[in-house]
């Protein structure tokens, strides 16, 4: 199973391009990508699983995808956003 990170759900790596976030010792994390997560800590603290809903929504209506994967996507990304490591915690609690 590829690794994604466990804040947008992204690869981790594709091919050879490592896109993993880093620790406050630069040193790479193998739970969060770089869009997320740098120096040790989350790049937007105020994100919120409906704001990451829009984004990747928007995300995928800009893809090259076709309209039925866009749609298959679409549909099971609030379900994909819960199994997350970051968004377990802050979904049991709202």
């Amino acid at each position: 199973m590829k690794k994604v990170c466990q804040s947008c759900g992204m690869p981790l790596f594709k091919g050879q391009a490592d896109f993993r976030g880093t620790e406050l010792d630069g040193s790479r994390t193998d739970k969060f990508c770089n869009r997320c997560y740098l120096n040790g800590k989350y790049q937007d603290d105020n994100l919120t699983v409906e704001k990451l809903i829009e984004i990747s929504t928007n995300e995928i209506d800009n893809s090259d995808m076709s309209k039925m994967k866009k749609w298959m996507m679409k549909k099971s990304l609030p379900m994909y956003i819960s199994k997350l490591d970051r968004w377990k915690k802050w979904l049991k609690k709202n």
